[in-house]
């Protein structure tokens, strides 16, 4: 296309050097207009990638904290149902333990 242009200015007449002229303003001044929109436009993505990871960020930090709310509920109802169990299997061996007992001494008042 260069070579085009250039044969054309070199055996052209005035109209033809001015229509090329023409052409060639015209075409780098729509790829300087949309060089410049990309570039803004790129800039404005770029900011709103910005705003997305920043939102995003406080989002995690919010579930993280509800996670570990959570995680200290359920620990802590862990530890109580533990606990509850634990004096319930006591209390069971208590029982079991004075039932040996009175069985054990039945069995020597028989014997």
């Amino acid at each position: 296309m260069e070579k085009d242009i250039i044969n054309l200015i070199i055996n052209g007449s005035i109209s033809t050097i001015l229509g090329v002229t023409v052409i060639i303003l015209c075409y780098k001044s729509l790829q300087l207009f949309f060089d410049s929109r990309l570039e803004s436009k790129k800039t404005e993505l770029l900011k709103d990638i910005e705003i997305y990871k920043i939102e995003l960020e406080k989002e995690k930090d919010a579930f993280m904290v509800k996670i570990e709310q959570d995680k200290q509920k359920f620990q802590s109802e862990l530890e109580r149902q533990l606990t509850e169990h634990s004096i319930l299997f006591n209390s069971l061996n208590s029982e079991r333990f004075k039932l040996c007992n009175e069985l054990f001494g039945v069995l020597v008042n028989i014997l």
